[in-house]
């Protein structure tokens, strides 16, 4: 009597023989399968990780996918290959299943990748482009600063290199690029009504007092100082809430959130050190321009009571503590005139050790 176990039926061993085949073929169905879920966790992950790790992540998860789909493939070709002739039919049409749904995933990832590609160079291009644009303008006004002459720095490059990256960048780095084009038409509305002003300003001649002939000429250079201050005042007062007002174009364009805290950031630290001698500076205009008010004051309450000395090429009062009055205005708007040229040559030096970082 045979001591051995009974044989296996034959339908028995084939099916553990083949079991490979089918195990390999079910696994190059499911490499798509898992390629999916891979692709839901990818977009989950980029919009949780905005910041400097989602690059990583993305490349990671971009090496896992394509390891998965070569892997797929190997083993849909391993399954063919050794499948028995009795399971080819069910192998092959499982294999077909993971090649055509994988072909299809890569017919539709293709041209995406491709696209974001395209959109990733444009994007980075468009900020190098506003990047040296931004220097340029930063040694332009450093030499204008120097020169105490800041109606020569053109800002006119500057904004239409915003408008260039604003039209061809997409996504979140267009909303950046526009939230700081928004801030700087801001100041740059600022800058212009200053400007005007302090043009009207230097073409009155306010305190030049031998053409002033009659009492109701004063008026409207009190009305001219009066303009000035204000828009010195405006632009002061933006400037003074320089970092909220820059927060608040990237607010109100719903920039995410780790993206305007990058932006500001950046912004912070380049701007910090400007911003105190900025406002120093207007400042000293706020003291010319109340300075030159205080003087008309005193030319209209006195009017009768003064005369202009040709030969002394001087104002002569009769009261001499308005007269003392009248110096001391004088005095005050040229120690203000000093103290504003040499916070003008500090900040030509902060600025001069500036530069914007290329992204």
């Amino acid at each position: 009597m045979s001591t051995q176990p009974p044989p296996l039926p034959a339908w028995v061993a084939s099916q553990k023989q083949s079991s490979f085949a089918r195990q390999a073929a079910n696994a190059c169905a499911a490499a798509p399968l898992i390629l999916v879920g891979l692709s839901f966790c990818w977009s989950t992950l980029v919009q949780n990780h905005r910041d400097a790790s989602g690059r990583p992540l993305a490349l990671i998860i971009g090496a896992l996918g394509c390891f998965i789909v070569l892997v797929g493939a190997v083993l849909g070709l391993l399954a063919i290959i050794f499948a028995r002739r009795g399971e080819r039919g069910w192998v092959i049409g499982r294999a077909s299943i993971g090649f055509g749904i994988t072909a299809l995933l890569l017919v539709i990832a293709i041209p995406n990748f491709v696209r974001a590609r395209r959109n990733a160079i444009a994007n980075r291009e468009a900020f190098q482009s506003v990047t040296a644009t931004a220097n340029d303008l930063r040694r332009q006004t450093t030499v204008s600063l120097k020169k105490h002459d800041l109606q020569s720095v053109d800002l006119s490059k500057f904004e239409q290199s915003l408008d260039r990256a604003a039209e061809t960048t997409s996504g979140d780095t267009s909303a950046m690029i526009k939230a700081t084009r928004a801030y700087f038409q801001r100041v740059q509305a600022l800058q212009l009504a200053y400007e005007k002003a302090s043009a009207e300003l230097r073409s009155a001649r306010i305190l030049v007092v031998s053409n002033l002939v009659e009492r109701g000429e004063i008026r409207p250079r009190e009305a001219v100082v009066q303009k000035f201050l204000a828009s010195n005042n405006d632009l002061k007062a933006f400037v003074g809430q320089n970092a909220v007002n820059y927060r608040k174009e990237f607010v109100s364009l719903n920039v995410p959130r780790e993206q305007t805290e990058a932006s500001f950031a950046a912004f912070q630290k380049g701007s910090a050190d400007q911003v105190p001698v900025i406002l120093e500076i207007r400042g000293a205009d706020d003291r010319i321009g109340r300075g030159m008010l205080g003087i008309l004051g005193l030319l209209d309450s006195q009017w009768g009571q003064w005369h202009w000395d040709g030969e002394k090429g001087r104002v002569l009062f009769e009261n001499q503590a308005v007269l003392q009055q009248y110096n001391s205005y004088l005095a005050e708007i040229k120690q203000a005139g000093r103290e504003q040229m040499a916070a003008q040559n500090r900040l030509a030096l902060v600025m001069n050790q500036k530069k914007i970082p290329s992204l």
